[in-house]
């Protein structure tokens, strides 16, 4: 069985406003990156991971579309390593083999890519896309000075959605919370904590997370 955790908790600090719900054409932001993994038809089931209060109001989306029997709710933590285990613990019992892990703030995630991570978990146990560093990279003391340039060759930006087997990837984060330490990536729970190597595939600069106002404007620039 194949899971998607599918993560809307985040509180939109830097936004200012919940950004899962602006409108981008006849749409909200959540539902672009959502539709496209039902339209995959790769995942049997998907658990929501959402404040409860904005539950029943995105439930409608749900029945309207007949995706009611794929989908389960789990409630978001206060950082998000916490809504990713809520949403494993919300799973354990399905005999889940392969989980996907999403962020909903990502909109505009191609079928294409999608497909990627998951003919990549038939040779890997974990699976995250990222694109090389385009930039230059300088490390900067606290005062504001340059203390190194960081070699970018083998640097690379990773995206969602990471996918991973599922039994240690949720035995990772449940030592991960035990141990205090905070993790914003997944693949990094699973480097710490699960034997075997992270792979990672070609992403697509076209996935860009929605963190601050002006990102909307890339998101409409691209969605059209």
């Amino acid at each position: 069985m194949n899971a998607l955790v599918f993560l809307m908790g985040g509180s939109s600090v830097r936004y200012g406003k919940n950004k899962l719900f602006e409108r981008v054409g006849d749409r909200f932001v959540w539902e672009l990156s959502f539709d496209t993994f039902v339209s995959t038809m790769l995942m049997d089931v998907i658990c929501v991971v959402v404040d409860e209060r904005i539950r029943e109001s995105i439930s409608e989306k749900f029945e309207s579309a007949g995706y009611t029997s794929k989908v389960i709710f789990a409630a978001p933590g206060r950082e998000r390593m916490f809504s990713v285990l809520n949403g494993l613990e919300a799973l354990v019992r399905m005999q889940v083999e392969n989980v996907f892990i999403h962020d909903a703030a990502r909109p505009l995630v191609s079928s294409q890519l999608i497909k990627r991570v998951w003919d990549c978990l038939d040779k890997y146990q974990a699976v995250v896309p990222g694109l090389k560093v385009r930039g230059t990279i300088k490390r900067v003391s606290e005062d504001g000075f340059v203390d190194a340039t960081i070699d970018r060759t083998a640097l690379v930006e990773v995206q969602t959605p990471q996918a991973f087997r599922f039994d240690p990837l949720y035995r990772g984060y449940r030592r991960a919370v035990e141990t205090g330490r905070l993790f914003t990536d997944d693949s990094a729970v699973w480097e710490e904590f699960c034997d075997g190597p992270v792979f990672v595939c070609e992403g697509e600069a076209v996935n860009i997370k929605l963190t601050y106002p002006e990102d909307i404007r890339l998101v409409y620039a691209f969605y059209d």
